[in-house]
């Protein structure tokens, strides 16, 4: 726990300014396949929920493509310790997770 707040002060005193360029990509064939990149490792539950909005019927994720944030769940995955979702200025917060959904979700359709 000690831990934990001390990266949470840390990310609160000396927050990154500059800004950063992910990018989430699709690539589709046809009506049946398609890949989602992710620039993450993303936890499990953010792929179930792609796949079960897509409307291909094959829709495969690629982790790490176009950027890298760090490993990335849902919010409720944040602040029940844990490095995948330890306080960091440079990975991705507990926001980051429904908004690939969502920018993934756009994308394919």
């Amino acid at each position: 726990k000690k831990f934990f707040a001390e990266m949470a002060l840390e990310c609160r005193e000396n927050p990154i300014t500059e800004k950063r360029i992910e990018r989430q990509i699709v690539i589709a064939f046809g009506k049946e396949l398609a890949f989602v990149s992710l620039p993450a490792e993303p936890f499990v539950e953010l792929g179930i929920a792609i796949r079960k909005e897509s409307r291909y019927p094959m829709t495969v994720l690629a982790a790490l493509g176009m950027g890298e944030v760090g490993y990335v769940g849902l919010p409720n995955n944040y602040g029940n310790g844990g490095y995948e979702t330890s306080p960091s200025r440079g990975l991705a917060d507990r926001t980051v997770g429904d908004a690939m959904i969502q920018g993934a979700l756009e994308l394919l359709k």
